[in-house]
């Protein structure tokens, strides 16, 4: 491709969070459009090298497309396009013939060139300049029907220009006479053309996106050069989706933001698929790769290959008749284990002893495991994790002689370096001093980091990250816990006067993000003080749609709850959480089954519970057993133990007599006099605290 000079736009707008790129050039506000298929000529205009934005100086740059353009900005556009080609150029004469002309008119130095050659050419008149500039040195801004005169007059050396065209546009009454051939051209060219009603609004205010597409279907018509401004398919692994959009970590390196219309096709291993079984595959630490298919940018099919109903990690707990599994996404998940489960050891057929033996020898062991009907393991293949491979992480450290790689928010590995390692920074092959200096500067990356058989490090794929955003994996009154489009799990400590702010409504406690964030889904963008801790959590998520209510359930069955008035009907992405710890719809319901109560925090949209914060406020059944400390008891379901408080904290009342018995009176009765007694327990922040006894 022939070399195009670069044109530098200024302007100023809002800039919105999520980084897309489509080629060498990243736009931090691709989706920031006036209409979707724009991004596909913002991205090819830059490929171009003819509008590439304003770096932000992190590896991105603004583009600006709702920005107005300049008419000088106009000109130096239609300039260069003439000029690479080899169909313009300015003499030193030309230029002090016009030098005058350009310090009277006030015109910016850096379009001197472009202008005087205009002037020249009679592209632009010297009355035309008059609009030009303010007068106090201010650039106005071009009208679309302008543009279509500037760009129609450039090409009029190729093309014929008709006299008396007829036009089609709706509003044709409403353009110049004069204006009439260039427009007329430009429309025949399918460079400027109508809107959908079929008008021109030729004195609307030519903005960005617009410029893009008039500049890239210039250029194409100059070169000669065929442009395809279509972004067909992309290939990679999927970091995350929701029904809005797919992140996409690409296989050519970066990780990107795609669209997602409402009807796309989504395919997992060629069967037609709802989303929250990509997602549950991803949050099994299973890798799903894809191939998307797009269409005016948006995706409209996700072609998805991955393992299904397998986990995917290392094992952090394990006894004879479950496994506690760190999935490789970094959330940790217990799986019970089936009758008959098959167990492999290194390639060996082994048994769940032999794996319980090596973990309490605290050998690190990395499981793949399958999951049956009820999600309970019938086939565990275990290997001994070792170093060796690559590994990706965040690094917290690069010397001359070794780097740290963080793989999560706890753990921590160490590399030395080969002598002169393979190194790659955005894509682009750099040395290692180099690398060491982009960290020194303050520089923060991730990086895929490859060992030789010496254990050294040969290689290393470094990338820039944003490692402040991420989605929200767990969330408590103290800690944030978010996975980064880098891959990496991080920890963060909030602020005791931490702001909670949702983009486009109010400041909220943790407490309500608590109640509607989603988990593996909710996107959120911290901001740290001096001491690391979070002083803001900005959350992508539109609380308007969300309702409340709260109390004691008063009737639940397998997919509805009342609470006070109110019903309230599960779905698949129902979020429960029974004592601050993650639970299932069916695992309340069948507490309450067992004569159980609890009080309620629901978040509902549309009358769909989102998310249920449930807590235990009481307990009832047959004594079955007492210790000190637990009580025991035979329910509808089978047998509960509940943690007793401390006797001062503890209040025990026997046949609704006022007479107060402490815990060893009650164990006598029960145990030395063999009194059976039906309980009724309250329970506080999870221990019993009252024992309201009936004599049976």
């Amino acid at each position: 491709m022939k070399k195009i000079i670069s044109v530098l736009l200024s302007a100023v707008i809002a800039v919105s969070s999520t980084t897309v790129s489509m080629a060498a050039v990243k736009f931090s506000d691709i989706n920031n459009v006036p209409w979707e298929g724009a991004k596909n000529y913002m991205v090819k205009v830059a490929e171009l090298g003819l509008m590439v934005g304003q770096e932000n100086g992190n590896g991105t740059s603004l583009f600006r497309a709702k920005d107005k353009v300049t008419y000088c900005e106009t000109v130096q556009l239609a300039y260069n396009i003439l000029k690479n080609e080899g169909k313009a150029e300015v003499s030193q004469e030309t230029k002090a013939k016009w030098k005058s002309v350009m310090s009277g008119y006030k015109i910016p130095e850096w379009a001197h060139e472009a202008v005087s050659y205009a002037l020249e050419n009679q592209i632009i008149s010297i009355t035309d300049l008059s609009g030009f500039m303010t007068t106090k040195g201010a650039n106005n801004n071009a009208t679309r029907e302008d543009v279509a005169v500037i760009f129609g007059r450039a090409l009029s050396a190729e093309y014929d220009i008709k006299n008396n065209p007829v036009l089609t546009f709706a509003d044709k009454d409403k353009i110049l006479s004069s204006s009439v051939p260039y427009v007329n051209l430009l429309s025949e060219l399918n460079i400027l053309v109508g809107d959908d009603d079929k008008n021109f609004n030729p004195k609307n205010l030519i903005n960005r996106a617009e410029m893009a597409v008039v500049t890239t279907k210039t250029y194409s018509v100059v070169s000669g050069e065929k442009i395809n401004t279509d972004v067909t398919s992309v290939t990679g692994t999927i970091n995350y989706m929701t029904s809005e959009k797919i992140i996409v970590n690409l296989e050519k390196g970066g990780t990107e933001v795609y669209p997602l219309a409402k009807n796309a096709n989504i395919l997992l291993n060629n069967k037609a698929v709802a989303i929250n079984n990509i997602t549950k595959t991803i949050d099994n630490g299973i890798t799903v790769n894809v191939v998307l298919k797009f269409s005016n940018g948006t995706v409209t099919e996700v072609l998805a290959e991955g393992l299904e109903n397998t986990v995917q990690g290392t094992i952090t707990k394990i006894s004879s008749r479950e496994v506690t599994i760190k999935r490789t996404k970094g959330s940790t998940k217990s799986y019970s284990f089936a009758n008959n489960i098959l167990v492999k050891y290194d390639g060996e057929n082994s048994r769940i002893s032999r794996i319980i033996d090596a973990f309490d020898d605290s050998t690190e062991l990395y499981v793949t495991a399958k999951l049956d009907e009820y999600s309970d393991i019938d086939e565990m293949i275990v290997n001994v994790s070792q170093l060796g491979g690559s590994v990706k992480g965040f690094l917290k450290k690069v010397t001359d002689d070794k780097i740290v790689v963080a793989i999560s928010d706890t753990d921590s590995e160490t590399y030395y370096i080969d002598t002169e390692p393979i190194v790659t920074y955005q894509g682009d092959e750099i040395t290692y001093s180099k690398l060491v200096s982009k960290f020194e500067s303050g520089t923060a990356f991730t990086a895929t980091v490859y060992l030789n058989s010496s254990k050294t490090v040969s290689k290393i794929e470094a990338k820039m990250e944003d490692n402040d955003t991420g989605v929200v994996t767990n969330l408590t009154d103290t800690y944030i816990t978010i996975f980064t489009s880098a891959g990496v799990s991080r920890k963060c400590l909030l602020s005791k006067d931490v702001d909670i702010k949702f983009y486009g409504g109010s400041t909220e406690s943790v407490s309500y993000l608590k109640s509607v964030y989603e988990t593996g889904k909710t996107e959120v963008t911290l901001t740290f003080n001096r001491k690391d801790e979070v002083i803001k959590v900005l959350v992508d998520l539109d609380q308007k749609k969300y309702n409340r209510i709260s109390g004691e359930i008063e009737q639940m069955d397998k997919d509805s709850m009342k609470v006070g008035k109110k019903t309230v009907y599960s779905s698949e992405n129902t979020v429960v959480n029974i004592d601050e710890s993650e639970s299932t719809w069916a695992t309340l319901y069948n507490a309450l089954q067992s004569g159980e109560s609890y009080d309620v925090k629901v978040t509902f949209a549309d009358d769909i519970a989102r998310n249920v914060v449930a807590e235990l406020t009481g307990a009832e059944g047959k004594v079955q057993d007492i210790k000190y400390g637990e009580i025991t008891l035979n329910t509808n379901t089978g047998i509960k133990t509940y943690e007793l408080a401390k006797d001062e904290d503890l209040k025990i009342r026997i046949d609704g007599g006022k007479t107060s018995y402490d815990f060893r009176e009650f164990y006598s009765l029960w145990y030395g006099s063999k009194n059976n007694y039906s309980v009724i327990l309250t329970i506080d922040k999870g221990v019993v605290v009252r024992i309201n006894a009936t004599t049976l």
